[in-house]
């Protein structure tokens, strides 16, 4: 029923991806590259075709990626084979884009609505959503289930 939902949402203009934000704190619970975690960047896998390709562990957490081993932080990657060519440049974009972040493990990460403060989803913001890009069509692509 949710993926119907989306795929409603997405004819009339809203993507859900768009609208969530996801605040990385242990990162044991983002998908590193299936989940859009890098703010403007989108997901992942999609702005980094190359590398995606040659990862064997698709669905993989931030955490398997980015671990702090003998006090500094590293990537800890699983590839079919070692980047080269265009994918090595990929990479290097890659890791300059997350040389900074800083993993907290004690923490969970956290999802926020954009719609709403205090960022908490509701449906009744989502429904409001669903009316501004519907620009109050009479004959709506779906039915509101409230």
């Amino acid at each position: 029923m949710v993926l119907v939902v989306a795929l409603d949402l997405e004819h009339i203009g809203i993507h859900l991806n768009n609208l969530t934000e996801i605040k990385v704190l242990s990162g044991n619970q983002t998908h590193f590259w299936n989940d859009c975690w890098m703010k403007n960047h989108g997901l992942l896998k999609n702005c980094f075709l190359r590398l995606y390709a040659l990862e064997t562990s698709k669905n993989c957490f931030v955490a398997n990626r980015w671990v702090l081993e003998d006090g500094s932080w590293q990537f800890k990657w699983a590839w079919r084979r070692h980047p080269s060519g265009l994918a090595s440049e990929d990479l290097d974009l890659l890791v300059s884009l997350i040389n900074s972040l800083v993993l907290e493990s004690h923490l969970d990460d956290k999802w926020f609505w954009s719609l709403d403060n205090p960022c908490v989803f509701s449906v009744k913001s989502l429904s409001r959503a669903v009316q501004l890009f519907s620009n109050n069509d009479p004959d709506p692509p779906f039915i509101w289930n409230p």
